[in-house]
């Protein structure tokens, strides 16, 4: 009788896991960047709106409650579908919900497309950023981390000359719609999270 050997598959620690870094790169640098532009776009909206100061500043802050309320039903999510599945559902939501917040005409709105869709997005996409770099590192895991939440920092630093170039080009609007379009740039870094065989 022929003696079946078991293997256990374990982490390649780096090859096709440095794609899936580039990945998660290209996500945080489109979809997580938002959130430190959030003033320069909707600064001239605001201004007509004539809206004190507090019920802006909850546009945000309902965002970032979103945002990591999210964990409550991601990790089920996870459990039950792919990151890659969830990264892209992550960047439609994002990209849905800026391209909706182009036609808002008041506060509310902005809250039901920004701060819920938005805010909902970003949500799922960093537990599955997470979970697709670490099913390919192990000793290396924290680096790779690292380099993928770079994308966050170069983001923050490309997106506020793009905005302000857009806002003079095209307005408040139509910097709405082509950040809503920049954001499913989210959905490419997404594909290439390919499970570890």
């Amino acid at each position: 009788m022929a003696r079946v050997k078991r293997t256990i598959e374990t982490p390649p620690n780096g090859g096709y896991g440095y794609m899936v870094v580039a990945g998660a790169t290209i996500i945080n640098m489109f979809n997580q960047a938002l959130l430190s532009v959030f003033g320069l776009i909707f600064g001239p909206f605001f201004d007509i709106l004539n809206e004190s100061e507090t019920r802006i500043a909850l546009v945000m802050n309902l965002s970032s409650a979103f945002l990591n309320l999210t964990g409550i039903f991601t990790a089920p999510l996870l459990k039950n579908f792919s990151p890659r599945q969830v990264a892209v559902s992550g960047c439609f939501l994002v990209s849905l919900g800026l391209t909706l917040s182009s036609l808002a005409t008041s506060l509310e709105q902005i809250i039901l497309t920004y701060s819920l869709m938005v805010g909902i997005g970003l949500g799922l996409l960093g537990p599955a950023i997470f979970i697709a770099v670490s099913s390919y590192f192990t000793t290396k895991k924290s680096r790779a981390i690292g380099v993928s939440m770079a994308g966050t920092g170069l983001g923050q630093m490309l997106m506020p000359q793009i905005v302000k170039f857009l806002l003079i080009e095209y307005g408040f609007r139509g910097t709405l719609l082509v950040m809503g379009g920049l954001s499913l740039h989210g959905v490419i870094g997404a594909c290439l999270f390919q499970p570890v065989e």
